[in-house]
């Protein structure tokens, strides 16, 4: 009868301490870890996330460097001058913003212009692809600050030094875009 107490006994230690006949034993091997593998996760797990940290870092810098070169590359075809010798000289009527015919415009006003960071001056609403002022290199956004070196701060204000202005005039036009500073040197010519 005392070796059926004592089977009984073992069977049950083997129970609580997973197989092993003594706890001490079970806990050091638990501690340790029971394969190779948990480690060897940690391992592979830790290199899968470096892998991934690099390669997003790697694809946001090359998104960001198109999206430059994209910037840059619509910049030159926008009709922006580098150099004060070019001239662009498609047609433009001097009266174009106060009959309203090709661009449409809207002013900044200083508090506008303090909140979003941007030059006071006309903002060109909207603009036909097809018109002189597009071919000048205009765009929907540009901000007009200047003309023929005076500051831009009103509809009123461009209207007036354009109205100076004669036909087949050079004039200069500072315009704000992307938050870069650009010339455009054009010829008014009536259509």
């Amino acid at each position: 009868m005392v070796d059926k107490k004592q089977n009984i006994h073992t069977t049950n230690k083997e129970a609580s301490f997973g197989g092993y006949e003594y706890r001490r034993d079970y806990e050091n091997l638990k501690a340790k870890g029971n394969s190779a593998l948990p480690p060897l996760l940690t391992f592979v797990l830790r290199i899968i996330l470096v892998v991934f940290v690099f390669a997003s870092f790697v694809f946001f810098t090359f998104a960001c460097m198109y999206r430059y070169h994209s910037y840059l590359r619509d910049g030159e075809k926008s009709g922006s001058l580098h150099e004060s010798a070019d001239i662009a000289n498609a047609s433009i009527q001097h009266t174009f913003i106060e009959y309203q015919s090709n661009m449409k415009f809207e002013e900044v006003d200083r508090e506008e212009s303090e909140i979003y960071s941007i030059p006071v001056g006309v903002r060109v609403k909207s603009l036909s692809s097809e018109s002189g002022e597009y071919e000048a290199g205009f765009r929907e956004g540009d901000i007009i600050v200047g003309f023929n070196g005076s500051n831009i701060t009103c509809l009123d204000n461009l209207w007036d030094l354009m109205s100076t202005c004669k036909n087949n005039d050079r004039v200069v036009y500072e315009v704000f875009r992307h938050n870069e500073y650009l010339k455009f040197i054009v010829k008014l010519t009536k259509e």
